[in-house]
């Protein structure tokens, strides 16, 4: 019972105080003067309600009991942003089931179609009840940060030494895939999951060099893009800072040699396959809590502690924060940044954009922002 009360409460506190103010004083007063004419207004339900959850209140529930489980910055609550994703888990389902299934509205040339949902979580109330929920838990936004330059050099040295001092093949085969990965990621502005798209037979393929580049070759498919695709990223040899690209593909290249691997990804674990990006998280966090207990003023104001480490130097954007961050501080000039970028989900969705002239460009005769870009990190 106090399930439903909380979760009628969210829904009747989703407007504004002054809303619902004005909304009562209103009804209120046509009320009134319904009643000199002998009517009571039109302000109730006819009913009857239907047999079966048409507001979503059990939706509603599950989602205000999974709010109560310990989160990833608390022990006694999840965020809005944590439990949304049960509310989208629900919302499929209804979408999949029978009562769903054949009514759609189709556009006269066929290219596309709306479906109506029929469900508690389409309701108007259920509605209300998100947007309640979500104002009164508020959101605890800890932005993942960027690393400087200094850092990253720092970092890369760091691993090159764990190269050297590793007890066994696969240990040091790890941190040589973890450099590469972390080198091109950081040099070539990848978010976390991108840099796992590196490919053995096509990093061997490009493996001279092209008008004076390292070649990079991703291949497969990256946010807002359909369908698998080679996505050939480019670099110089090596970064003003002093940071070794060729050394570090060179590196991973002999790994798989010496483990006889012609072919799949290339950051993989020991049995060939992908490595999973919480191994690649423990890496980053490694190292960079050594970095921060050696000198903490290198890092950025907002990091205190080592525990803000793992909080706020994750993989999925910190490596293209500091990346675009770096080339925005060094005069890399807006279209450059975006060209660099532009295989990313903003440039690939097929939407207007105000960088059309990018998505046009023949990616092979733009050698030299590549080089104006990279040479900065």
């Amino acid at each position: 019972m106090k399930y439903i009360r909380r979760a009628n409460l969210d829904s009747f506190w989703s407007r504004a105080p002054r809303t619902i103010s004005n909304d009562l004083g209103n009804i209120s007063r046509s009320i009134k003067n319904m009643a000199r004419v002998g009517l009571v207004g039109p302000y109730y339900d006819p009913g009857p309600s239907p047999s079966y959850d048409a507001c979503g209140y059990e939706a509603a529930i599950a989602l205000l009991i999974d709010s109560q489980q310990p989160g990833t910055y608390h022990d006694d609550h999840k965020q809005w942003q944590s439990i949304r994703k049960l509310r989208s888990a629900i919302s499929n389902n209804e979408r999949a089931s029978f009562r769903n299934a054949g009514v759609a509205m189709v556009s006269d040339d066929n290219s596309k179609s709306q479906r109506f949902q029929d469900g508690g979580t389409s309701s108007f109330w259920f509605n209300r009840f998100t947007q309640g929920c979500s104002n009164r838990m508020g959101a605890d936004i800890r932005k993942n940060v960027g690393p400087s330059s200094v850092i990253w050099s720092r970092f890369l040295s760091r691993v090159s030494y764990k190269i050297k001092r590793s007890e066994s093949d696969q240990e040091a085969a790890k941190w040589t895939m973890g450099g590469a990965y972390f080198c091109f990621s950081y040099v070539c502005s990848l978010r976390g999951e991108e840099g796992f798209l590196l490919d053995i037979k096509k990093l061997r393929e490009h493996g001279s060099k092209a008008g004076g580049l390292i070649w990079l070759p991703l291949v497969g498919t990256v946010k807002g893009d359909k369908g698998t695709h080679t996505y050939l990223l480019r670099s110089v040899p090596q970064t003003d800072t002093g940071i070794n690209v060729e050394a570090w593909r060179d590196r991973l290249l002999q790994v798989h040699k010496f483990f006889g691997r012609e072919d799949g990804p290339a950051i993989c674990d020991d049995d060939g396959f992908l490595m999973r990006s919480r191994d690649m998280n423990e890496m980053l966090w490694e190292v960079m809590e050594e970095l921060y207990t050696e000198d903490p003023d290198l890092f950025p104001k907002s990091i205190t502690s080592v525990e803000d480490v793992r909080t706020k130097i994750q993989l999925f954007r910190s490596m293209r924060r500091s990346s675009d961050s770096q080339a925005l501080r060094k005069g890399v000039s807006e279209s450059d940044v975006s060209l660099i970028n532009r295989w990313s989900s903003s440039a690939t969705t097929g939407t207007a954009s105000s960088h059309l002239y990018i998505n046009y460009s023949q990616q092979d005769l733009l050698n030299d922002i590549y080089v104006r870009y990279t040479r900065v990190m």
